[in-house]
């Protein structure tokens, strides 16, 4: 079970490391929920072959997974502005907080302790955040970041991203009996669609999804897929490892983002890199 955890874990870290570009490329100057009907509505397809043959044991689940996905609707929404109004080098380590609410939750909500190794963590998650919008001097760094309105969004939604994989570790996780780990995500990823489609609805932009896959169709697929089944490979590890050690093992796919921004994009990561790497040191700290 931990090599199959472990497996997962690293084709996650590969597929997080690209998710953040083809997001990026797909969602620019479009509407967020219509890039999230297309992540629902074709993940869940993309989902179906290898949901075939699985034991469900309960459909009990349904309700959770449909508040998972409006949590997930949510933050993704928000993840998905983040990347598209701001650079990918500069707002992707930022989703690093991602782990500090994590830890947070989990000490609330899932029974773990507090220890000074996580409250180092912490700290050490802050300075580094300093690092990625330089000013004059450490204070101004911070200020720095926190006025910029893309920043500011990656934090709200790393809160919400978080809250959602409380609920999978409790769904599908170590706390989980028999889980129906491949449609829990098909259910879950089918909620979301039909969340965004009414949502688009209601606001007069039934097409706009469809228009935004004809005219970015490969940006369209690569988001998709590195977005489910990077989603579908931490189900797995949460089968054989706990959700505080998967989530700053994810956080490995920054280093990836931050390089590959500098190779498509021409941002200057330097300084970033070093803020990326910190954070993710810190975040391993929190979790010791």
């Amino acid at each position: 079970m931990l090599s199959l955890a472990a497996t997962a874990m690293a084709g996650r870290i590969a597929l997080l490391g690209f998710e953040k570009i083809v997001f990026k490329r797909l969602g620019t100057g479009r509407d967020s929920l219509a890039v999230l009907f297309l992540v629902g509505f074709a993940g869940a397809v993309m989902l179906l072959p290898f949901s075939i043959g699985e034991k469900v044991a309960s459909w009990g689940f349904l309700p959770v997974a449909s508040a998972s996905a409006l949590v997930y609707l949510t933050g993704i929404t928000l993840y998905v502005k983040a990347l598209s109004e701001g650079e990918v080098s500069l707002v992707s380590p930022v989703y690093s907080f991602n782990v500090f609410f994590l830890l947070l939750l989990s000490v609330l909500f899932l029974g773990e302790s507090l220890t000074a190794w996580k409250i180092a963590g912490m700290a050490i998650m802050v300075v580094g955040s300093a690092f990625l919008n330089r000013a004059f001097g450490w204070a101004s760094s911070l200020k720095a970041l926190c006025a910029d309105r893309a920043c500011r969004i990656m934090i709200a939604a790393s809160l919400l991203i978080a809250v959602g994989r409380v609920i999978d570790a409790r769904v599908v996780g170590l706390l989980a009996e028999n889980p129906p780990t491949v449609a829990y995500a098909v259910v879950q990823s089918g909620f979301m669609a039909l969340f965004a489609f009414i949502a688009l609805l209601f606001r007069g932009k039934a097409r706009v999804p469809f228009d935004l896959f004809r005219e970015r169709p490969l940006p369209a697929l690569g988001a998709v897929a590195c977005n489910i089944y990077a989603y579908l490979l931490l189900l797995f590890a949460l089968r054989g490892m706990e959700v505080s050690l998967a989530e700053p093992l994810s956080m490995l796919g920054t280093l990836i983002s931050v390089v590959l921004a500098r190779v498509m994009f021409g941002e200057a990561i330097r300084d970033r890199l070093v803020g990326a790497t910190v954070m993710i040191g810190g975040a391993w700290l929190m979790f010791l």
